[in-house]
């Protein structure tokens, strides 16, 4: 497994999208558990999987694909719906995030999006062309609308209570991924995301594949409409 931090491209930032982004071609599936190797854990730090600890998400394991945009082989997609919640309702700070995947990225960048109570009409982001916030690739989508992006996930806190049934009316916090791919493709499938609450320290790990479509025989391989892609 190759792990990678944050690396920003010239071409963006992070994160995405809206209910309106059907663009791409999305293929989502349960996720089905996965043996993977060590990523340089910080030993400090309680690491502990989804469902347990304070820092929990709505979302579950996912599986989400894109095809790249027609005509362009080195593209930016981005990937949301990671939706974060503190289980007892105390304050949780990020301090940083991190992924680990088979094909790694040019480049991949975090955001959390804020979005407060609403009429139910602002809705998390799915997956879409572009790299937010700003979406300025020619290919993109159109930015997503309302709630603040915060660029910088260092210090960005969490204060929704999880609870058995998401309103999105209440408001959310949520994860938005964006990642720059060549012609070879990406994949991504795990997520760390070390926090702090009450003054110590732990590590969220989720495990989420993200994949965008490629030449690579991994990706190929890993997605059944990659194949598609010529060489």
């Amino acid at each position: 497994m190759t792990t990678f931090p944050e690396r920003r491209g010239r071409s963006g930032n992070a994160l995405l999208a809206s209910p309106k982004h059907t663009t791409p071609t999305i293929i989502a599936a349960t996720l089905l558990a996965m043996i993977v190797g060590g990523c340089g854990a910080d030993t400090s730090r309680t690491t502990h999987a989804d469902g347990q600890g304070d820092l929990r998400t709505h979302s579950g394991e996912v599986f989400v694909g894109m095809q790249p945009p027609r005509g362009h082989k080195t593209w930016s997609g981005t990937f949301g719906a990671i939706l974060l919640c503190s289980q007892d309702g105390k304050k949780v700070s990020i301090d940083a995030i991190r992924s680990s995947g088979s094909v790694s990225p040019a480049s991949i960048s975090y955001s959390i999006r804020n979005v407060p109570s609403n009429d139910g009409q602002l809705t998390p982001v799915g997956s879409a062309f572009g790299s937010a916030p700003d979406f300025a690739e020619p290919y993109a989508d159109s930015p997503p609308r309302g709630g603040d992006f915060l660029p910088k996930v260092a210090g960005a806190e969490v204060i929704q209570r999880c609870g058995r049934k998401l309103n999105m009316k209440h408001g959310f916090t949520e994860l938005v991924i964006s990642m720059t791919s060549g012609p070879g493709g990406a994949v991504t499938d795990r997520q760390f995301l070390d926090y702090t609450v009450d003054g110590k320290r732990y590590t969220l790990e989720l495990r989420e594949t993200l994949v965008m479509c490629g030449t690579r025989s991994e990706v190929r391989e890993l997605m059944g409409p990659c194949k598609s892609i010529s060489r």
